[in-house]
């Protein structure tokens, strides 16, 4: 087995560094693939409408039944997805409780896509991707970490 020297004390296996590389790649290639097709759902049903503040749209009118805790998380103020998709009236609506405590009201946030974020949201999210990629990109990838995994020590034998 080949080793790389990490330092002087601690030996590490090529191919552990090799399959490290593959199941990162993989797992932001999943969160990527998950990220583009279920957040995408908001930014197409937003793209379905026309342009501007005035076509804002409310989650229900989108098409979502309920606001759930992902639309939540993704469209908070900060997200990247509201570089794209902003909402009506700059801010989001509050709500004052029956106990007095004021929270963001969700339920009439309006949000839509301006114009000048029109093209970014086409190309970034206007089509899902189809996912028949999903397992052939794993498979490729894992063929060609075993392959790494083979070859890299032959290739540092022959270097060394």
């Amino acid at each position: 087995m080949q080793y790389l020297f990490a330092d002087a004390v601690y030996l590490v296996p090529i191919s552990y560094i090799v399959w490290g590389i593959c199941i990162g790649v993989n797992l932001a290639f999943i969160i990527s693939f998950i990220s583009r097709n279920t957040i995408g759902k908001i930014v197409r049903a937003l793209l379905s409408f026309p342009e501007g503040e005035e076509a804002g749209r409310t989650l229900y009118e989108l098409g979502f039944k309920k606001v759930s805790f992902l639309s939540k998380v993704v469209l908070k103020e900060g997200s990247s997805l509201r570089n794209i998709v902003y909402i009506e009236g700059g801010h989001f609506p509050t709500k004052e409780n029956s106990d007095g405590s004021v929270t963001l009201d969700w339920e009439n946030a309006k949000f839509y896509i301006p114009d000048s974020q029109r093209k970014r949201a086409e190309s970034l999210y206007g089509k899902p991707q189809r996912w028949i990629f999903l397992p052939i990109f794993i498979v490729l990838s894992i063929f060609c970490a075993a392959l790494m995994a083979w070859l890299m020590p032959m290739l540092m034998n022959a270097i060394i």
